[in-house]
């Protein structure tokens, strides 16, 4: 399974979330800061996750982004269909060759399998075991040097993780962890 870049930063997005002390609206630029975008950027996504009813949102001085239910009722599916729509099995091809229907029929059939199965275990991980992934990575690793290939760069830069970005490196080791960790539908003949 390939998560888009949007996916990733939403899950860190509700992670970031998740792990303040209180429960107090979090302004979009804090949320843009921790995950490295602009805010503009970082505001589309926190849009989509309160529009999916994850996140709730206030208006005014005092406003900004909180989780809009506990994090051990949030689903991993619910933050990526948050953002890129529904997990299904689709095919892309639409028009077929004479003679290619059954084929076909039998490709979305396994297509359909598959996504289910990929559902299933989405809907198993919640943003709390995220949560406690990334906080017993972000601990093991808060010292120590990181691989980072800047935008535009071939190579990689070596630099000691701050606070802010071993927590964002432990949340993107949980998502891959648990992306991982989705069994693949079963070959059948």
């Amino acid at each position: 399974m390939r998560l888009s870049k949007t996916c990733v930063q939403a899950v860190m997005a509700m992670t970031f979330l998740a792990d303040q002390p209180t429960q107090q609206p979090i302004q979009a630029k804090h949320v843009a800061a921790h995950l490295a975008v602009p805010a503009d950027s970082a505001l589309k996504i926190l849009q989509a996750l309160v529009r999916q009813g994850l996140l709730d949102s206030r208006l005014g001085r005092s406003g900004g982004y909180s989780l809009g239910k506990p994090a051990q009722k949030v689903t991993l599916l619910q933050i990526l269909e948050a953002i890129d729509g529904p997990v299904n099995g689709q095919l892309r091809l639409v028009d077929a060759s004479p003679g290619t229907e059954a084929v076909l029929v039998r490709l979305q059939a396994v297509c359909d399998q598959a996504a289910a199965s990929l559902r299933q275990s989405l809907e198993g991980i919640t943003l709390a075991e995220l949560q406690r992934a990334g906080r017993a990575t972000a601990t093991a690793t808060s010292a120590t040097p990181v691989a980072v290939v800047p935008p535009g760069a071939t190579e990689p830069a070596v630099a000691t993780t701050p606070a802010a970005t071993a927590t964002t490196t432990a949340t993107e080791a949980a998502i891959a962890a648990a992306v991982a960790a989705v069994p693949t539908a079963p070959a059948t003949s």
